[in-house]
This record gives C-alpha cells, sequence and structure tokens, in this order.
C-alpha cells in the first residue's frame, strides 16, 4: 500500500532581542558584578519570533508537479483517495486517539548578529513531514502509479504556532 507523505516548508525569520539595565549600559564594564549582570541579562533574552517572509511550498514525495501526467488511471486513483474526503479538518489518521506524528526540521540559512542594536537574526526554512493514513492504495489497482501530487487547499495542515512568550 502506498501513502500520500506530505511535505510543508515554511521561512521563518526569528529575531531574538535582550536589554541589559539601562542604568549599567552607560558604566564602563569592570567589576565581577557588572560583568555577572550583563551575562546575566544576555541569558534572560527575550526571543521575537516574526514570520517575515512566509513562504509555503508542499511537495508530495519531493517531486515536482510540472512532470505529472494526467490520465485516466491517476483520475480513478484521485477518486478512490478523496472518495471520503472531508476538507481539511480531517486529521490524517485513521484512529482519532492516535497523535498524528511530524517530523520537524529547521534549516538554518542565514545566522547574524547585532551588537549595536542586541539582535540576533536567523533566517531558516522549517520543515514538516507527515502521512496521510487516509490516502492508501495499492499501486497494481492503478496501473502502477505509485506517487500523486496534490495541491495544498483543503488539505489537513498541522497547527503551528510561533508566538513570544514574554513581557515586552
Amino acid at each position: 500500500m502506498r501513502s500520500v507523505i506530505f511535505k510543508e516548508e515554511i521561512f521563518i525569520d526569528v529575531r531574538c532581542f535582550w536589554w541589559a539595565d539601562s542604568n549599567n549600559m552607560n558604566e564602563t564594564v569592570s567589576t565581577d558584578s557588572s560583568i555577572n549582570m550583563f551575562y546575566f541579562n544576555v541569558v534572560l533574552f527575550l526571543c521575537v519570533i516574526n514570520i517575515t517572509k512566509a513562504r509555503i511550498r508542499r511537495d508530495i514525495l519531493t517531486e515536482k508537479c510540472q512532470n505529472v501526467s494526467k490520465n485516466v488511471d491517476e483520475v480513478k486513483l484521485m477518486d478512490h483517495i478523496f472518495c471520503d474526503f472531508n476538507g481539511n479538518n480531517l486529521r490524517p489518521v485513521k484512529d482519532n486517539k492516535i497523535a498524528t506524528n511530524l517530523t520537524i526540521r529547521l534549516v538554518p540559512q542565514s545566522f547574524a548578529y547585532d551588537e549595536i542594536s542586541a539582535t540576533i537574526s536567523v533566517d531558516a526554512w522549517l520543515v514538516l513531514n507527515w502521512v496521510d493514513q487516509h490516502s492508501n492504495w495499492n499501486p497494481k489497482e492503478f496501473n502502477g502509479i505509485d506517487k500523486v501530487y496534490l495541491r495544498e487547499s483543503g488539505l489537513w495542515k498541522p497547527d503551528l504556532l510561533l508566538f513570544n512568550s514574554s513581557k515586552t
């Protein structure tokens, strides 16, 4: 049996800020206590995560969609996959008591530190993969088709929230 494997990539920009005590910012760091205070402020930084350049790309089985030829067998397969499809609210598991397994990778593209503004910027791809258990088929029944390519609209996507839990 073959299943549809979904892959979603989101380009995110992570910015982390930290602030030192404004009274200590003008003083020269010369004593151990002021050095400890500086490092304490650095360790207790606040992260603000912004999705600045959101580009979502979904590839099924990491292949390009333009290489797919539309034929009758593929139409039958799509009808088979989506015969009981209930839109994007249907989680991709057959038993609702089972969690949906996601593989998550963060692939950094660039990293920058600005000492003057006390910011760290990271541009990265967030890659998500999961298997839809509702979309199983036997390739022998569909003339050997073992891959399908779908648009993301109407399909289930994991609920991911990027947020700042610090007080700013």
